[in-house]
């Protein structure tokens, strides 16, 4: 009798161990799906960690208990060895070589600092981390003036000889370039019915080719911090009352993620259609693209290009960490014309309710 329920447990461990594998694999291939398509499936990449946590406990008990039946989820991390690189790189860091470009990209919260107790101080913290990065090229996301923006300005001009601001009359929202290099001109790439939108800043590099950097802010997902207080109470079973979480409270969150990515996955096709004009020209392409590393949007403008985290970074890079959720939104890229090097999230720079992305390029020769 004991042997028959030891058996029957094994065989329920099995099934649950299956399909927690085939969990984390819909996960990562929620990534392939259009969000146009099947908006709600897009959500099921924000769960990739979860799942692989899941496995991850899975081998280890087997490991203790089962040590041959451990083969069961290392079958299924050997099928999602990419996916897994995607979401936390493991690369011994390289040195970039002398010439090369070290980009930024920052999401500089409107230069208001988090902090609501001390924001002249946040504002602060955000201007030295730009100043400190010593970036050749600075990107900037939610890049709104605040008063005494000119002494600022000023200051920042002592180090970068060229801005550039697209915002307010020009643009939906404010995207600004700090360089060391000249800007030629910027491009804005608008998305149709949204605040957000894309910029190309056309720069020219020491070398004499003229390079494109694309700076991008894609749709978010506009959760309120009520909305996101709410959702994770419901998480946890019960609302503020302490009552039943409410199914109806959880759809309706769910649908305003997966209308989010129907709209990041519009912004991708305007930004490969610009890219697909430039195949020619030197591309690093940068930004918030509030999307996590196992998603659409990653995924189809990485398509043609160099992840620069994935293919230099260590660790999961998580560049926003505020209301409870810890994900890898800002991504830094390049086209072939380039090799990336030393990747990395500033997870010190305090300031903005997202952590700075920075990343070294060197120009491959023609």
């Amino acid at each position: 009798m004991l042997a028959r329920i030891k058996k029957l447990s094994t065989f329920a461990a099995m099934v649950a161990t299956s399909a927690a594998i085939l969990a984390m694999w819909a996960s990562a291939y929620s990534s392939h799906i259009n969000p146009q398509h099947f908006g709600w499936y897009d959500i099921l990449g924000m769960a990739f960690p979860i799942f692989v946590f899941i496995n991850a406990a899975a081998l280890i008990l087997w490991l203790i208990f089962k040590p041959k039946l451990a083969l069961i989820p290392l079958f299924g991390f050997l099928c999602c060895l990419s996916d897994l690189k995607t979401y936390c790189p493991l690369n011994i860091p390289q040195n970039p070589p002398q010439g090369s470009l070290k980009i930024m990209s920052y999401n500089a919260h409107n230069f208001d600092g988090i902090a609501k107790e001390n924001k002249k101080e946040g504002k602060q913290q955000i201007i030295a981390n730009i100043i400190n990065s010593n970036a050749d090229i600075v990107c900037i996301q939610e890049g709104d003036c605040w008063e005494n923006w000119k002494q600022v300005e000023k200051k920042l001009h002592n180090i970068y000889k060229y801005t550039e601001v697209l915002g307010q009359d020009s643009a939906p929202t404010t995207m600004r370039c700090f360089s060391k290099l000249k800007i030629i001109k910027a491009q804005q790439i608008a998305f149709p019915q949204s605040f957000n939108s894309a910029v190309a800043f056309f720069l020219k590099h020491p070398r004499g080719d003229t390079i494109i950097v694309l700076s991008n802010h894609l749709q978010s997902d506009n959760l309120t911090p009520e909305e996101l207080k709410n959702y994770h109470a419901l998480m946890k079973g019960k609302n503020e009352a302490g009552h039943k979480k409410s199914k109806t409270a959880i759809l309706s969150l769910f649908r305003k993620v997966a209308l989010a990515a129907e709209k990041r996955s519009t912004q991708v096709d305007s930004i490969i259609s610009f890219l697909n004009t430039h195949t020619n020209t030197p591309v690093i392409l940068c930004g918030d693209f509030n999307d996590t590393p196992i998603s659409y949007s990653r995924r189809e403008i990485a398509r043609n290009l160099t992840d620069a985290y994935v293919e230099t970074g260590f660790g999961p890079g998580f560049s926003y960490t505020s209301n409870g959720m810890r994900v890898r939104i800002d991504h830094i890229m390049c086209s072939h014309h380039w090799k990336p090097y030393a990747a990395k999230v500033l997870t010190y720079a305090k300031g903005s309710d997202h952590y700075p992305i920075t990343a070294f390029f060197s120009l491959k020769t023609k």
